[in-house]
């Protein structure tokens, strides 16, 4: 079982996999603290549909800095 937040703070159980809820948690925390930043990158004249899965692609490899350890931390499972 593992644990997430939602974006109104609520601790939610999951029973899907750990990475793939580490995965969402962790994107959906660093699209909330760059969210400027990606709407700037997002508006740019040269942005296309192309680039947006580039763009995620590149958010999701992230989550490859983290050990197994750190992942179940974060997630409430030690």
């Amino acid at each position: 079982m593992y644990f997430s937040v939602t974006a109104d703070n609520h601790q939610v159980v999951s029973t899907q996999s750990a990475p793939s809820d580490f995965e969402s948690f962790y994107l959906q925390q660093v699209t909330t603290e760059f969210a400027d930043d990606l709407d700037k990158i997002r508006n740019a004249s040269d942005f296309g549909e192309k680039s947006l899965s580039v763009l995620v692609a590149a958010l999701k490899q992230g989550t490859s800095t983290y050990t197994e350890e750190e992942r179940r931390k974060v997630m409430g499972n030690p």
